[in-house]
């Protein structure tokens, strides 16, 4: 529910140091979990070092991931928003789906409008990334295919719903 090396680093000096050494664009790593528990009020708490970074403490995680975004635009870093994998987990983005247990299609969709409607005038956050690398093998299922089905496993369609979804709250952002 926070970057990983927040715990180690101070993350003010961090978005600072990675703008200085010439970096303009962030792609952050979201699970769909998280930004539906976001949309729907529920704030998980944030993993970060307390005592390197005490500022964050009176803010949740939806909060401090605001306060990224406007350090991101004090430093002149764009984000890219990553819909890394379905469920909060360190090995999601080794599922092949969208989709994992009780994150559906609609759960997706929904995550992709609230991240769209809510930065939509914010031109920081330029772009989305509709899913990391959905992949499986032919013998394998579930798995990602890529055909000119309406099937709830075809990326194909998926992602042309995804990016139909992201861009009627936000036309400007970059799919």
């Amino acid at each position: 529910n926070c970057f990983d090396g927040v715990s180690n680093a101070d993350l003010y000096s961090s978005i600072a140091s990675i703008a200085d050494h010439g970096f303009n664009l962030l792609r952050i790593p979201f699970s769909v979990e998280l930004l539906n528990q976001w949309h729907s009020g529920t704030y998980p708490k944030a993993n970060y070092n307390e005592a390197t970074n005490s500022y964050l403490t009176k803010m949740n995680s939806l909060q401090i991931f605001d306060y990224i975004v406007g350090q991101c635009r004090a430093n002149g870093i764009k984000i890219m928003i990553d819909i890394h994998c379905a469920k909060t987990d360190s090995m999601g983005h080794m599922k092949p789906l969208w989709t994992d247990a009780d994150i559906d299609e609609a759960d997706y969709l929904r995550a992709l409008a609230f991240m769209a409607n809510r930065y939509k005038n914010d031109d920081t956050v330029i772009a989305f990334d509709l899913k990391n690398e959905p992949h499986g093998k032919p013998n394998e299922s579930p798995r990602a295919k890529w055909d000119n089905s309406k099937d709830s496993d075809n990326w194909k369609y998926i992602a042309e719903k995804a990016a139909a979804t992201v861009l009627a709250k936000n036309p400007n952002v970059l799919i």
